[in-house]
């Protein structure tokens, strides 16, 4: 590619492929409530106990996410993220082998999680942060509108194959497309940093380098921004850490719906089927929230948004607290709106408001540290989920926790004030 004006920008076929591949990655995820209800049915283990490879998974998501974040500085993501895809679907082919928990345990909880990660969240957040500087936000919603979206196809046919196959062709159909799809895409399209192209974010003027300068490793981000910052640093700041406990809070909310919001829904009188189209429409309104607040947070700011964003998120939960005393197709449909608009709101505004703060060239381990918190939240709320269930035969107490997060995770965003901190922090100050 040449040093001319161009019309296109690359970086959006960057923020297509991001799509594409949290479309899978994350969609498989949140396909696990599909799986759990399938999996309860036939093995009669408890909620508890089933909800655990969840946690687990989580817990290694946290613990793995430091890696990626190293990984994902130091490898171009062309390597990177076909090793991702390829250990994924491995995970897959071995779960549709499952007969014990030890081996849900194992193959979901290890070895799917950890290709998830490779092209999860965070990876795929550090490489579009590196092609935008004006449009950040909406280039961070875009890509993780592929979050909604997939979960919403992911999640419905494995909610249909199960029903027509059951779940372990599932299992092994979902390994089949992770192959088809993500490892072309990114072996062909995928770039690090614009300048291996002969770019720069956005095609700002005078700032491009020669392709290929400085390898594919690329780490030239500071020359945009001006700022130095490195993990060190950013840890003794306290946006930091306001940050994280939004993607902490935000992990604990996901992964309690992902994980017991279908079986919630079945136990109030749906169907199995109906229980997997709701998981699924409810993440995709969420990728329509995470275009829409990744886009108004660049013209509101990050912390407006996101009040927004959790005002309709417990607005949602509050629904689906009435359904325990009043199931309906209306009360269901308003929890579905509410909810899934709302929580699309929280990834693309904490990935950009950190990015707005320590953007260099360590930006992917100082992002990384948001999938920490996420795991963290996340290997907590599932289990937790599970075992107040089986104590109270409620998702009552389960579901006053996450609105508690929601409040929590909104505190987190206004103490960090992005708006606020961006030019001192920018400044490496």
């Amino acid at each position: 590619m040449s040093n001319k004006e161009t019309s296109f920008y690359y970086g959006w076929v960057i923020v297509a492929v991001s799509f594409l591949t949290l479309f899978f990655s994350i969609g498989i995820r949140v396909s696990f409530g599909v799986y759990y209800v399938a999996i309860l049915d036939e093995f009669n283990w408890s909620r508890a106990d089933t909800a655990l490879a969840f946690s687990i998974a989580m817990c290694v998501h946290a613990l793995f996410s430091p890696v990626s974040g190293y990984l994902i500085d130091r490898y171009s993501p062309r390597r990177l993220f076909p090793a991702g895809a390829l250990f994924l679907a491995a995970g897959l082919i071995l779960c549709s082998t499952i007969h014990s928990r030890w081996q849900l345990y194992l193959f979901w909880g290890l070895f799917t999680a950890i290709g998830i990660n490779m092209i999860g969240f965070a990876p795929n957040m550090a490489i579009v942060t590196r092609w935008f500087t004006r449009k950040k936000g909406l280039a961070n919603g875009v890509a993780a509108s592929g979050i909604g979206t997939g979960s919403l196809f992911v999640a419905m046919t494995a909610g249909f194959i199960i029903k027509n196959q059951g779940w372990r062709a599932s299992f092994l159909i979902t390994a089949a497309a992770v192959c088809i799809v993500v490892i072309p895409s990114a072996l062909v399209f995928l770039r690090g940093f614009p300048q291996e192209i002969g770019l720069s974010p956005e095609n700002t003027k005078g700032m491009r380098n020669k392709p290929g300068e400085r390898g594919e490793s690329g780490l030239l981000a500071q020359e945009v921004s001006g700022t130095h910052w490195a993990l060190g640093r950013a840890l003794k700041t306290a946006p930091f850490w306001w940050i994280n406990l939004t993607a902490g809070c935000h992990g604990y909310i996901v992964s309690m719906m992902v994980v017991h919001q279908a079986a919630y829904i079945v136990d109030s009188g749906f169907s199995h089927l109906l229980a997997a189209s709701v998981l699924g429409i409810s993440w995709g309104l969420g990728s329509l929230g995470n275009a829409f607040f990744g886009a108004i947070s660049d013209r509101t700011g990050r912390k407006w948004a996101l009040v927004f964003g959790s005002a309709l998120t417990f607005s949602g939960m509050f629904f689906s607290m009435l359904m325990m005393r009043h199931p309906s197709w209306t009360i269901l449909s308003l929890f579905t709106f509410f909810y899934g608009m709302g929580q699309g709101s929280y990834s693309p505004i904490y990935a950009s408001s950190m990015a707005d703060l320590y953007s260099g060239p360590s930006f992917g381990k100082i992002v990384a540290t948001e999938s920490v918190a996420y795991g963290i939240g996340g290997a907590f709320s599932s289990y937790a989920g599970g075992y107040l269930y089986d104590v109270s035969r409620s998702y009552l107490l389960p579901f006053i926790t996450v609105m508690v997060c929601i409040l929590l995770a909104t505190l987190g965003i206004w103490m960090a004030s992005p708006e606020k901190n961006k030019k001192k922090y920018q400044a490496g100050k």
